[in-house]
């Protein structure tokens, strides 16, 4: 599929989704039939094609984070006069294992299983150029790991800290690209950690006067801030948050209701309500906009409508606003509580809400 907006289960790296597929398809045709049966219009679906070391590293990282078995599996590259990539994806980058293609690519067998004519990645991660150790996971020239325990910054340094070899420090990550960066957020992703509840990454100032800069020291050539981040004189640490289109987002409030306890994306009753909303949001640090549940996209009368059923009321437009038939779903700004509309399929922070307990006294 040809566009980073995916849907889960697929996960999303560089312009392109990718899914990993564990059950056993027995030969490379029918592999390729799985992949394209999973299509969209306008969105077609193949095995993977690999134009770069970069992409090839992070399908390596996820197909392992997904628990496939280590002695290969397919993607979308085979032999027909020539090797081209059944996507239709330029021909360019290449990472055969010694001795492939062998000599079967001229006896005019049929594609099955691991047979010559069709390429499959043998991932060797006990092999390879970083040398790193399985849990670790290679990407470039270094060796990463997930850690899913809750700490604070600093204990979370001490503990990566504390896993270091001899001559091999390890710290918490430095990311010095955007590839670095997409392969760490997958790698999360991937390994089950919650982003939307973000993660530690090494960039931190000792005070709010001086910069930032990585704990294993790398030179800070790349950053990607959130809008309106940082923000002086206040956090002096950085973590990764998720951003998630508007209605992934719901679909992960949704995932917090209890029996009788429905969650969503959050609503605003009123002028009180959005202080609140905007105090927190901006104390959670998710950024200066975040998606709220109002939205005209599921209304039968193009009318704009909280998604947890509350009641039309109270709404802070900004002037203008909303001012585009394609865009249907609402954010909210921190600074002001004002509301702007958007395309739904944006990834942005956001806030849920679901209803208190209420406690009835005896008497």
């Amino acid at each position: 599929m040809t566009t980073s907006v995916c849907e889960p289960p697929w996960l999303a790296w560089g312009d392109h989704c990718y899914l990993t597929v564990s059950h056993l398809e027995p030969n490379f045709y029918l592999a390729e039939d799985y992949c394209q049966g999973l299509s969209k219009p306008g969105r077609p679906a193949h095995l993977a094609s690999v134009t770069s070391d970069e992409e090839n590293q992070f399908i390596d990282a996820y197909a392992t984070a997904s628990g496939i078995k280590t002695d290969g599996f397919w993607i979308g590259y085979r032999y027909d006069g020539g090797f081209s990539w059944t996507d239709g994806s330029a021909i360019g980058f290449s990472s055969w294992r010694a001795g492939d293609p062998d000599q079967h690519l001229a006896t005019g067998m049929k594609c099955v299983n691991t047979d010559a004519r069709c390429k499959i990645t043998f991932r060797q991660r006990d092999i390879n150029k970083s040398g790193c150790e399985p849990p670790w996971l290679a990407w470039g020239n270094h060796c990463y790991l997930s850690v899913r325990a809750r700490l604070n910054i600093n204990k979370a340094e001490n503990h990566c800290q504390d896993l270091s070899k001899p001559g091999r420090p390890a710290h918490m990550a430095s990311i010095t690209s955007e590839e670095e960066n997409q392969f760490i957020h997958s790698y999360a992703t991937a390994s089950g950690i919650d982003l939307s509840k973000g993660l530690w990454i090494g960039y931190k100032r000792e005070s709010n006067t001086r910069p930032f800069g990585w704990t294993d020291g790398s030179i800070p050539t790349y950053e990607n801030w959130a809008p309106g981040r940082p923000i002086n004189n206040m956090y002096n640490c950085v973590g990764v948050a998720e951003r998630r289109s508007f209605w992934d987002a719901d679909s992960y409030c949704q995932s917090f209701s209890t029996p009788g306890r429905s969650a969503h994306l959050v609503s605003v009753a009123n002028v009180n309500e959005s202080y609140f909303v905007t105090s927190y949001a901006d104390k959670a640090g998710i950024g200066w906009r975040f998606w709220i549940g109002y939205t005209s996209e599921s209304s039968p009368n193009g009318q704009y409508v909280w998604i947890d059923g509350s009641l039309p009321g109270f709404f802070n437009w900004i002037p203008g606003e909303p001012n585009l038939a394609s865009e249907h779903c609402v954010k909210m700004l921190s600074a002001d509580g004002s509301m702007n509309d958007a395309h739904c399929s944006n990834k942005e922070p956001f806030v849920c809400k679901m209803p208190a307990w209420k406690f009835q006294a005896c008497a």
